[in-house]
């Protein structure tokens, strides 16, 4: 086969792969939408105007509730720092959305880059999708975790309660109970991704190749993904942290306080940066293991390879100048696995490229440190005042 025959195979085969990947696309954004996307969809609008419309829907709730409370005024949700809680809803929906696209557009790149288009394969990788994610399990884990957030602002102790504003108790716990559903589903999509990494076969699925352009030997699809979900624990997490920071929590005020109380309003506070280490850091060491076996080995082969050339050209070099031209030839492969042997060094042993890792790491060092700090501080301070007691 001539040179230009096998461009033309390879341009061939390159349209071949866009083409399945816009068709996939196009069938994930039309038969796999959740259901906060189907409503999305009905009402014609785009992620940012739907999350404003959701939020700003809670926060007049929240308002009507407080107005309908004879010793409640509509400042007071503001004083109390209550209305941030529409804010965090409307911000943790646009986040969902995002992060339920990107996870569509992972599932086409992962069949994509596996080469393999067998109609059982993308079954299998839809079928996951459709039972884990547009099943009922989705439910099941907003459930669980609008309960738990339920069931933690109680323990700290909810003012509303106590100054029996049932109207503005429910508006609150309902708001709560909505940004613990959004945060399941998250963690139910994190759940699906990590399972299919883990699923994934690199000796029969996934072909590495060093000479991909992400350096990362064709695995920086899934360092995209676990980045931008780690990154979206990371942002909520923010909000969260300052608003069980801010808000008055009643159990937090008694004399004597609770260990058990303020463990736990520790432990909320910082939850979503420790998932989005684990995100960032757990899934990916398997595939560095593997990065770090695979680079090894072609390394080795390449030295082999550079040996045995070498070894040529030392018993060429004594037949004198009959072979000056198969010299010259040895020279050249040489020159080029030498080549190759560099790219190979260059090789990443894990699925993030260079900027992907100063991004995750110049936000989520800050935020932590930041968060401990503040809580550590907290914790000094309240311990000293016990002591001085």
């Amino acid at each position: 086969m001539h040179l230009g025959d096998e461009f033309k195979k390879f341009e061939e085969f390159e349209e071949e792969s866009l083409q399945f990947k816009r068709r996939l696309r196009e069938r994930l954004d039309i038969e796999y939408l959740s259901f906060y996307e189907r409503l999305q969809r009905y009402l014609g609008l785009d992620y940012i105007t739907f999350a404003c419309f959701y939020g700003l829907s809670l926060f007049l709730i929240h308002l009507a509730a407080a107005l309908i409370e004879e010793n409640s005024t509509s400042f007071s949700i503001v004083h109390d720092f209550s209305y941030f809680l529409a804010i965090m809803n409307a911000i943790g929906l646009f986040l969902l959305l995002t992060a339920t696209d990107k996870l569509r557009e992972f599932i086409v790149n992962l069949i994509s880059i596996t080469n393999n288009r067998d109609v059982d394969i993308v079954d299998k990788y839809l079928g996951v999708l459709e039972q884990r994610f547009l099943g009922t399990r989705t439910f099941y884990f907003g459930m669980l975790f609008g309960i738990i957030n339920c069931s933690i602002a109680l323990v700290l102790g909810v003012n509303y309660l106590s100054n029996e504003q049932y109207w503005l108790l429910a508006s609150f716990l309902f708001q709560v109970f909505a940004i613990g559903f959004i945060g399941g589903i998250t963690v139910n999509q994190t759940t699906i991704i990590v399972g299919m990494i883990k699923n994934i076969s690199f000796k029969e699925d996934f072909h590495l190749r060093y000479f991909y352009p992400d350096r990362c030997a064709g695995t920086l699809i899934i360092g995209n993904i676990l980045l931008i979900f780690s990154l979206h624990f990371i942002a909520i997490g923010i909000f969260i942290f300052f608003f069980l920071q801010l808000f008055d929590w009643t159990f937090l005020h008694t004399d004597p306080i609770n260990p058990y109380t303020r463990a736990l309003h520790v432990f909320w506070r910082i939850f979503p940066f420790l998932m989005a280490g684990i995100i960032f850091f757990l899934p990916a060491k398997r595939i560095s293991k593997i990065l770090m076996e695979y680079k090894l080995f072609e390394q080795l082969k390449i030295k082999r390879k550079l040996d045995h050339i070498r070894q040529k050209v030392i018993q060429k070099s004594d037949e004198g100048v009959k072979v000056k031209d198969e010299i010259e030839v040895l020279d050249t492969h040489y020159q080029k696995l030498l080549k190759i042997e560099e790219e190979l060094e260059k090789l990443n042993n894990w699925p993030y490229n260079l900027r992907y890792r100063t991004t995750f790491l110049s936000i989520f060092l800050p935020v932590l440190i930041g968060a401990v700090l503040e809580i550590s501080e907290e914790l000094i301070s309240k311990f000293l005042t016990l002591l001085l007691h």
